[in-house]
């Protein structure tokens, strides 16, 4: 018997899912068989980087808002004390933001109108 004989093919055509050379018969794959394992590997796989993408995207967004706020509290922050020690040279009888001459022809301070 020649080497070749044993995979010549059966009643003259290759019938696809059958080896020529096997005692019976392989069923050919379903599609969920053949194709269920990829699919659903690549479905995990990219529900995981939505959901990392996700996760890192309202972390930074996060970040950010916490640091405007912060530098908003700053800004306040400042603006308090420097009101505070306008408070207080008004107080001690400096002249501050506010005080000063009268106007002319009136009696009135500043904060009466």
């Amino acid at each position: 018997m020649a080497p070749m004989d044993r995979f010549r093919i059966t009643q003259g055509r290759l019938q696809i899912g059958i080896r020529g050379y096997a005692t019976q018969q392989v069923q050919s794959l379903t599609f969920a068989q053949r194709f269920g394992t990829p699919i659903s590997t690549f479905l995990l796989y990219s529900s995981l980087t939505l959901i990392s993408l996700q996760y890192l995207w309202t972390r930074l967004t996060f970040e950010e808002t916490r640091l405007r706020e912060d530098a908003g509290m700053q800004d306040l922050t400042e603006q308090v004390q420097r009101l505070r020690d306008e408070k207080l040279k008004m107080q001690a009888g400096q002249p501050g933001k506010g005080e000063g001459e009268l106007p002319q022809g009136k009696n009135k301070r500043w904060w009466l109108w």
